[in-house]
């Protein structure tokens, strides 16, 4: 297969700010994700991300998050 190759890895380092769900720190970081740096993280945290009930399938709608 082809190899994605990436050229910065990056850890987001939010110091005393909240990390509550769609908090700006978390629209830093998508921006740095859509904008090619290797960045871990998950989707739980941006805005259109719901949580499926007892064990359901989690969702997550890019468009919710596009619209803040």
């Amino acid at each position: 297969g082809d190899k994605i190759y990436r050229p910065f890895k990056c850890l987001l380092d939010i110091g005393l700010a909240r990390a509550t769900t769609g908090a700006r720190v978390f629209a830093a970081l998508k921006g740095g994700v859509d904008g090619g740096l290797d960045i871990p993280h998950s989707e739980k945290r941006w805005p259109g991300f719901t949580k499926g009930e007892s064990g359901g399938k989690d969702e997550y709608q890019a468009d919710v998050h596009a619209d803040k």
